[in-house]
C-alpha cells in the first residue's frame, strides 16, 4: 500500500469509465463510425496478454462496446469522506 493506504490499482483487471470513447483533446489520431456505443476502459489487465505490457500503465485506454464482458474488465470502488 502506498502513504494514503492504496494498492493494486494497475495490472488485476481493465475498468470501465463513464467516459464515451474519444480522442484526447489535440490528438490527431482517427475516428471512426461506431455501430454501437463504446465505452472507455482505463489500466491493464496482466492476463491480456494482446495488449502487451504497454497496456498495464494508468494511462492505458481503450473503446470497447459497452456490452463487452470479459474476466479482465471490472470496475474500482471508490470512497469518498
Amino acid at each position: 500500500a502506498n502513504s494514503w493506504g492504496v494498492h493494486d490499482l494497475i495490472g488485476n483487471v481493465f475498468e470501465w469509465t463513464g467516459a464515451a470513447a474519444s480522442l484526447y483533446p489535440g490528438s490527431t489520431g482517427e475516428v471512426r463510425p461506431l455501430s454501437e456505443p463504446h465505452l472507455m476502459l482505463r489500466g491493464g489487465a496482466a492476463i491480456y496478454k494482446s495488449a502487451g505490457t504497454n497496456a498495464i500503465t494508468s494511462t492505458f485506454r481503450v473503446a470497447v462496446p459497452s456490452s463487452t464482458r470479459r474476466a479482465e474488465i471490472g470496475f474500482r470502488l471508490v470512497r469518498a469522506e
